[in-house]
């Protein structure tokens, strides 16, 4: 959870909740304009919705976010902020997020956090760099979203901004308050997430409790308050605490717990005055929270008389980071007020004194900026103006320094001022000499003027004298007249803000009175309201549950496929190869059962199916038995086969026996150990039964087995078709029951339900042989042989022929010819096919194409043919459905393909994609055993075996590994994202 005065981050996405619409706002704005501005009143959630609510909606893989502060330098802080993500030594920032953005490979979301420092900390020249080079930013081509962050109060000060940024306001949205119903998500949810219980009702207490008391709700009262509730439950009860009605009436008014919040941590100091003090110098002229660096505290100490040292400050520095007051020290040094909120609790602590000289300090800071740039000194009236405070004020060397040089230009220019009056008086008393020598020519004319002359004159420098001392009371009185000004400024604005409270403890009065009258009809419905709400709440709970386990479902699933696509393209350790196929197999098991739909079977991808066949393959050989295997037959838990010419085999497959293990199953590791009787981790083997020799020594061509009566159906090459009857004693009987001219027998196949057996031969003949009668029922001849036909029941006999055509005997009508169901335009040759009842599929070859008819015997429509996308390369010659009707497999001389078709109906026939084996020899046979467990073809040297069943597979590599698994760090470098390691606790 975040601090108490923390704004949200991407790590309480799990506990942030009552800002959907405005993170969904911002979400769309950021992806139609590189440039979005968020701006709205101090305390409505600006910072959270965008460094929580946003970046938690953006996929991590999708955008590099880079937070930059602005402070006392913006144009430096940005650039140094983007440099730190960068290895190369470039100055250019267009270039140096380049460098960023390929270094990533995603494209980089500049924000702007509480833009509006760059207005109060920064001056004109860093505003202008900052602002040209954000739009050389979003000039360029590069994939750049700039988020600016700022309170509304400066909204009007961007205007600055507009002639380097044209646009500036075109991709805006203002966020308010929250309202009532968000808010009560944001107290109820997070008290679910952290099994916090809250009293019904208490929720809208709390609003109502903060929205009398402030204009509007405020989120950091909110958040201090719940805060402090949340503790006192803790109190009473650590293992169920819950948030009672008494907790918020014992509480009392919001301004008494912000005060006792500031009152608690400063009397938990040791010097609690001092850390006031410091707490001051961090607050703006206007009463909001501002950036400082060790410096300014020690000066703006200074000035204000109170004096510390180095490792005091420190201390009570490192105090406030502690209890999460301020923010620790940034990389430029900079301390700030975690909120607003704090900072305008702290201003209303500030004495009148206090915030003049705060104002004077600020006044003289930025004088001395303006002057050393443009050697501007202060005039007559600014000295005026810091006069009355310029004795309590205690400044260093260099503000003093710059006082003591604008007195002394203000007292030259006084001093001139002076020697004008004084020049001016000389020039009087010149004129005055003037006259009294021209009395003096004249005194024998009247020696009486003369003396009134004289006194005249005498009278004239009186005046003078009288007139330069009124001057100088005149700007002595001037000075007194600006001192009282500045007295009534000071307390014209004490004035101002006594009339600000009245008025609003009048609003406040207003609003309280207006809700009594409404609290009865409120009552009633805040009733219906938490009502609606608890089952909003718990719809909220149940979807956001089911979207986590759906995002948590398709990443185990995504990491299943991604290792077994790593073990399938490795080559040298075939060891990591098989852990890599085990891990696969357990990601997904594990998404289905913790995180998957209930009642949904686990489905595994046919990559983690082939990465389990090529590992376990790796150790254990799939040769069954040598030889060249033409046909084989699996049925009644038998493998029938020839590889010897004259002779048919008969076995069982069956894992090897083990010797003297004991017979007690066992469960280990999550493995069931069925008994000790067999080896478990071993493919099966061939246990013969019964080897017959055959009436006549020739190689066996085609087999076909009746599970009604046990009997064996052989087609020979020398065009002999042989009945065979298995009995429960291991004996058999068998006679050659017709021949095909010598011809070599194709296909043979029992008809359900009927004592019927039919076969092809090269001499291009369809026989149907009567069992019990011992009699041929027809014989038809056609232009070519039938290299294999299909039942698609007991009445319908499909083949197919070299010139695209498939024919449909209809065995009910045996003495009609085949109908001809499809005509293939290109007339291209069809090999080989297969039917399955289940799916009413009718699947046949054509080269290397696999060709796909949906087919209901019953229905006498034309075929519409369709596709798998993959083809082979070489002619296919097999084609065999699964008993289970989940697989088919295709071989020809290039590739033996393996086709699941467990997704028939719920995807397109072109989207299937087989497991491919790779093959260099021809093919003559392929099947499944009854189980549809393991996949049997013989070629010209070998009969093979490859498992299908992936559980079975799981099981038995398993057991080859032994206590064998992925070690911790290869597990964190194959894997991606934060999972959950299966069989951990």
């Amino acid at each position: 959870m975040p601090d108490i005065l923390d704004s949200y981050t991407i790590e309480d996405k799990n506990i942030f909740f009552g800002r959907d619409n405005e993170t969904e706002e911002i979400f769309r704005k950021l992806y139609s304009g590189k440039l979005v501005l968020v701006y709205g009143k101090s305390g409505t959630g600006k910072s959270s919705i965008v460094n929580c609510g946003l970046i938690s909606k953006i996929p991590q893989e999708d955008i590099f976010t880079l937070n930059i502060r602005c402070g006392k330098r913006a144009y430096d802080n940005f650039v140094s902020g983007i440099k730190k993500y960068s290895k190369a030594k470039l100055d250019n920032t267009v270039e140096i997020l380049e460098d960023i953005f390929y270094e990533h490979s995603k494209p980089i979301a500049l924000i702007f956090d509480q833009f509006e420092e760059i207005f109060i900390l920064s001056d004109n020249e860093e505003r202008e760099k900052l602002a040209a080079d954000l739009n050389e930013i979003l000039k360029s081509r590069l994939k750049i979203n700039i988020i600016l962050v700022i309170r509304e109060e400066f909204f009007a000060s961007l205007t600055e901004f507009e002639p380097f940024i044209p646009g500036l306001y075109e991709n805006r949205i203002r966020i308010e308050r929250m309202s009532r119903s968000a808010a009560k998500d944001a107290i109820i949810k997070p008290c679910q997430v952290c099994n916090v219980g809250i009293e019904e009702g208490l929720p809208d207490k709390i609003l109502e409790h903060l929205i009398v008391q402030s204009d509007g709700l405020e989120l950091t009262w909110l958040q201090i308050l719940m805060d402090k509730m949340y503790r006192i439950a803790i109190e009473r009860d650590a293992d169920n605490p819950v948030i009672m009605h008494d907790d918020l009436i014992k509480l009392g008014r919001m301004g008494n717990i912000l005060s006792d919040f500031l009152d608690e941590q400063l009397r938990q100091m040791p010097n609690g005055e001092m850390g006031e003090a410091v707490l001051k110098t961090m607050i703006s002229t206007d009463g909001t929270k501002k950036q400082v660096n060790f410096p300014d505290i020690s000066e703006s100490l200074m000035t204000t008389g109170h004096t510390l040292d180095k490792r005091q400050i420190e201390e009570i520095l490192r105090y406030f980071v502690n209890v999460r007051i301020i923010t620790d020290q940034d990389e430029q040094g900079y301390y700030e007020l975690r909120h607003d909120a704090i900072a305008a609790r702290i201003y209303d602590r500030m004495t009148a004194i206090e915030k003049e000289l705060v104002e004077i300090k600020t006044f003289l800071d930025n004088s001395y900026k303006i002057y050393e740039k443009r050697k501007v000194l202060l005039t007559d009236n600014d000295l005026n103006y810091i006069a009355i405070y310029e004795s309590k004020l205690i400044l260093n060397n260099e503000l003093n320094e710059f006082i003591k040089l604008s007195k002394k230009e203000v007292q030259r220019a006084r001093q001139r001022r002076r020697n004008i009056v004084i020049a001016a008086a000389a020039a009087l008393i010149i004129i005055m000499t003037g006259f009294t020598i021209w009395a003096l020519n004249e005194r024998a004319k009247a020696i009486e003027q003369s003396k009134i002359a004289e006194e005249q004159k005498n009278e004239a420098i009186r005046a003078n004298l009288e007139a330069e001392n009124a001057r100088l009371q005149a700007l002595e009185e001037r000075d007194k007249a600006e001192e009282n000004e500045a007295i009534a400024i000071e307390q014209q604005t004490i004035a101002e803000e006594q009339r600000q409270e009245a008025i609003n403890a009048n609003r406040a009065a207003e609003i309280a009175r207006q809700q009594a009258l409404d609290e009865r009809n409120r009552a009633i419905e805040n009733e219906q309201l938490a009502l609606d709400a608890r089952q909003e709440s718990e719809n909220a709970r149940n979807e956001a549950i089911r979207a986590s386990n759906e995002a948590q479902f398709y990443l185990y699933l995504f990491n299943g496929k991604e290792l077994a696509n790593k073990s399938i393209m490795m080559q040298e350790d075939k060891t990591l190869r098989a852990l890599l196929s085990l891990a696969a197999y357990d990601l997904v098991d594990y998404g289905y059962v913790n995180f998957g739909q209930e009642g949904v079977v686990v489905r595994y991808d046919n990559e983690i199916l082939r990465a389990l066949q090529e590992s376990y393959l790796l150790f254990e050989s799939d040769s069954l038995v040598g030889g060249e295997i033409w046909s084989i037959v699996s049925q009644d838990r038998k493998i029938i086969f020839s590889n010897k010419i004259g002779e048919l085999s008969v076995s069982k497959l069956e894992t090897p026996a083990k010797e003297n293990v004991s017979d007690v199953p066992a469960i280990r590791d999550g493995v069931l150990y069925l008994s000790g009787i067999q080896n478990q981790d071993k493919l099966p083997g061939l246990i013969p039964e019964t080897i017959i020799s055959l009436s006549t020594r020739s190689l066996v061509r085609a087999l076909a087995f009746n599970d009604a009566t046990k009997q064996i159906a052989c087609g020979t090459l020398d065009g002999s078709v042989i009945l065979i009857d298995l009995k429960d004693t291991g004996t058999t009987d068998q006679k050659i029951v017709y021949n095909h001219n010598n011809n070599r027998v194709l296909h043979l196949a029992f008809v359900p339900g009927r004592s019927w057996l039919i076969s092809s031969s090269t001499d291009r003949t369809l026989l149907v042989w009567d069992l019990e009668k011992q009699t041929t029922i027809t014989k038809i001849q056609l232009n070519e042989p039938v290299q294999k036909f299909v039942l698609a029941n007991p009445d319908h006999l499909v083949f197919v022929n070299s010139t695209g055509q498939i024919l449909d005997w209809e065995l009910n009508t045996i003495e009609k010819e085949p109908e001809i169901i499809y005509n293939s335009e290109t007339r291209q040759p069809f090999q080989t096919l297969a039917y399955n009842a289940a799916h009413k599929w009718f699947v046949t070859t054509s080269l290397g194409d696999i060709i796909i008819f949906p087919f209901d015997p019953d229905y006498t429509g034309s075929l519409s043919p369709e596709r798998f996308t993959v083809k082979h390369k070489a002619v296919v010659s097999h084609l065999r459905f699964s008993p289970d009707n989940n697989w088919l497999v295709s071989a020809s001389q290039d590739a033996i393909m393996l086709w699941d078709l467990r997704d028939i109906g719920s995807k397109e026939i072109d989207k299937f994609v087989p497991i491919i084996y790779e093959n260099n020899r021809q093919v003559f046979s392929a099947t499944f055993d009854e189980e549809s467990k393991y996949l049997l073809y013989g070629d010209n040297l070998l009969m093979h075996i490859h498992p299908v069943d992936i559980d079975r597979i799981y099981t038995k590599l398993k057991l080859k590994m032994g206590e064998r698994e992925l070690s911790e760090q290869e597990w964190k470098y194959y894997i991606k994202g934060d999972l959950e390691r299966p069989g951990e606790k």
